[in-house]
């Protein structure tokens, strides 16, 4: 068997359609035409002709999961569902692997982004972070040690203020007394998963 044509893609100019003895078989990333030397006239086997596809659907699935990634940062369970959802299966957890030697997989890094997005733009409490990030896959230890890093409690006094404040803006209608009102607020911080001791430091400032 011989490559007869080589056609760069029109809708995906990164991918080049190949043609072996005339016939349209498969087509693959340009750096894997290179990697493989391929060029027309050259003598191919069937086997070298798997072994590119497989290559190719690989570097591919590679190049789909770094986008998804730089989208926003994902935690390795993550990763596995998206895999999963892909049907991937023989070849997910070398992926992965390959993923994280590289770096674009990281708990680590991914709690404490987590954490600072959470606190940052979400007003989360220490309780629901870490509910979150154990559904995300995320080992006690990784989340206990980012937590510690982050110290939280500053930011977890700011946050538990700015929902006090939210709270008591839609209960002014209700003709509650100062006591009443103190009362459901701390009721809906304790059930946000704020702790007592903070949300009375918060409330005294």
């Amino acid at each position: 068997m011989k490559i007869t044509r080589l056609k760069r893609g029109v809708r995906n100019t990164q991918k080049i359609a190949i043609y072996v003895d005339s016939k349209y078989t498969f087509s693959v990333l340009e750096s894997i035409l290179v990697d493989e030397n391929l060029y027309i006239d050259k003598e191919i086997t069937a086997e070298d002709l798997d072994r590119i596809k497989d290559l190719s659907e690989s570097l591919e699935l590679k190049v789909k999961i770094i986008n998804l990634i730089s989208r926003r940062p994902r935690s390795e369970r993550e990763i596995q569902q998206y895999l999963s959802k892909q049907k991937i299966k023989d070849s997910a957890e070398k992926l992965i692997n390959i993923l994280k030697d590289e770096g674009h997989i990281d708990d680590t890094k991914f709690a404490n982004w987590w954490i600072d997005q959470r606190v940052t733009f979400k007003n989360r409490s220490i309780n629901q972070i870490k509910s979150e990030l154990l559904g995300k896959g995320i080992s006690n230890d990784i989340i206990e040690n980012a937590i510690g890093e982050a110290d939280m409690s500053d930011s977890e006094i700011s946050s538990i203020k700015f929902l006090a404040e939210k709270k008591q803006r839609l209960l002014m209608h209700k003709n509650l007394t100062t006591e009443q009102m103190n009362e459901k607020v701390v009721q809906f911080l304790l059930r946000k998963g704020f702790r007592w001791e903070l949300i009375q430091k918060a409330l005294e400032k």
